[in-house]
């Protein structure tokens, strides 16, 4: 597989988009993988789980040249950004929210998951943060369609707060942030 894979080395803030059916895979370092609904992971090697070598010869697309890159668009409200990677379909879209201080993200069309990457905030759904919910690294969480999220660093003297949504890529969706 070595010689059928493209060898690609990304810097924080690259994103790629591969469709379906397209063999991948992840030799060292963090990322953030967003994948459609799907049923189909199928392995061929290095791993101990089951291996099915004939479904996926022929279910791959045998596509060649280089992957698709996502192209980002960055908004920034005073000293915290969101992020947003769109790819070319409705699926999902990905966005990357760093808060130093604290941020609002419009509601969006569909339920939104969230992770905590690093720091330590408050997520709400009114700006006063009553009965927010204290998260940090690791912690994962869903917003309900329609609901704005409120999000504020309790713990700025460590630094900034990186959350990462992920939601229905619909041209209705809301993703654009408003500063608090």
């Amino acid at each position: 597989m070595v010689y059928l894979l493209n060898f690609m080395r990304l810097e924080r803030g690259e994103a790629l988009f591969l469709g379906p059916n397209e063999p991948h895979a992840y030799v060292s370092g963090d990322m953030m993988e967003c994948m459609a609904a799907s049923d189909n992971t199928v392995r061929a090697g290095l791993t101990s789980k089951f291996k099915d070598v004939d479904t996926l010869c022929s279910m791959l697309t045998y596509a060649t040249g280089r992957p698709k890159f996502v192209d980002r668009s960055v908004v920034a409200e005073g000293s915290s950004r969101q992020e947003i990677y769109a790819p070319p379909v409705d699926d999902f879209l990905v966005s990357s929210v760093v808060i130093s201080d604290a941020f609002q993200l419009d509601s969006w069309d569909s339920a939104t998951i969230c992770m905590v990457e690093k720091g330590r905030g408050r997520v709400s759904t009114t700006k006063e943060h009553k009965g927010g919910l204290v998260v940090s690294r690791g912690d994962t969480f869903l917003v309900p369609a329609g609901r704005k999220l409120c999000l504020e660093n309790v713990d700025r003297n460590s630094g900034d707060f990186v959350l990462w949504t992920a939601c229905v890529n619909c041209p209705s969706s809301s993703s654009s942030p408003s500063r608090l």
